[in-house]
């Protein structure tokens, strides 16, 4: 392991309790990431090798520094915010169809929209961001429930941009950088299905997403549920950069002044087998593997 890099603690709760090991081994150690990533490549007919190398090597040098108080994770030193643009662009966002997938009435579409109004007055939403939209399922179910005009997304894949002019059944306003949305332009709520986990600095990225929210404003998301029970079982961690346990969710709560509304794990538990997976995979019950919250900006 090299030792040009040494954590000196959580970067979340400031914890010197933490642990960590060397991601770029991590990665091609880990034999159930490498059948799927060859079957990924294989569908998407892509070549295998050279991109999964290409894509390996950009976290060369990076560390996975866990929390032993919070649960909290993230690859230290960050990566490049070109590294990750050009992987979005290249591999992933670029590979999917000629239609808007998934649709509103998707199951995770509608499972995150009944937690969300469950939880929060979705009807008085007016304004909405939604960050690593991909399709934006959640996010156009909300703006068609709500009959708004328009909202925005945050999308690197220029792919999207195309499809949302064409396809969408609201006016999508696309930014391919969060940084890119004006500070002026504020939101009733920011949300994000399965695209905080792949920020390059948690914080730069976060403390953009508050100042974006109104006063009186929500944030909401959902990630996937990396506990204690998915570090011991080793599984594919995607190639992700940020790693959240729900433990984690009230430090971030507290470091930001928000307040915690609700937080909830959803989906069947690591270890269950693969036709419970589909059975339960949005039932909420402990241990689930998608973690979903709502923060509130007072």
């Amino acid at each position: 392991m090299s030792n040009f890099f040494t954590p000196k603690k959580c970067e979340l709760c400031n914890s010197i309790s933490i642990k960590y090991r060397d991601y770029y081994e991590e990665l091609l150690s880990n034999k159930l990431n490498s059948i799927i990533k060859k079957s990924i490549f294989k569908v998407l007919n892509r070549d295998t090798e050279n991109i999964g190398l290409k894509t390996y090597n950009m976290y060369v040098g990076h560390f996975l520094v866990k929390c032993l108080d919070c649960g909290f994770a993230s690859i230290q030193p960050p990566l490049r915010e070109y590294d990750l643009l050009n992987f979005f662009n290249s591999i992933y966002t670029q590979s999917k169809g000629t239609v808007l997938k998934p649709g509103i009435n998707s199951l995770r579409a509608v499972s995150q929209y009944d937690y969300l109004i469950r939880n929060v007055p979705v009807k008085g939403i007016n304004s909405l961001l939604e960050f690593g939209a991909a399709g934006a399922a959640i996010g156009r179910r909300i703006a068609s429930k709500n009959n708004m005009d328009s909202m925005s997304v945050v999308e690197p894949g220029l792919n999207w941009h195309r499809l949302y002019e064409k396809y969408s059944e609201v006016h999508i306003t696309p930014y391919s950088s969060l940084f890119d949305v004006p500070l002026k332009a504020k939101y009733d709520l920011f949300l994000s299905s399965h695209g905080l986990q792949y920020v390059s600095n948690f914080d730069n990225y976060f403390s953009r997403a508050v100042r974006l929210v109104k006063k009186g404003g929500f944030l909401f998301f959902e990630v996937p549920n990396r506990d204690d029970n998915w570090f011991k079982m080793k599984l594919n961690c995607g190639g992700h950069t940020v790693f959240f346990s729900e433990k984690s969710i009230e430090n971030i709560a507290k470091k930001y002044s928000l307040r915690l509304i609700n937080s909830a794990t959803f989906g069947a538990i690591y270890g269950a087998k693969e036709i419970k997976l589909r059975e339960n995979k949005f039932t909420e019950q402990i241990g689930g593997r998608y973690l979903r919250f709502i923060l509130e900006k007072p």
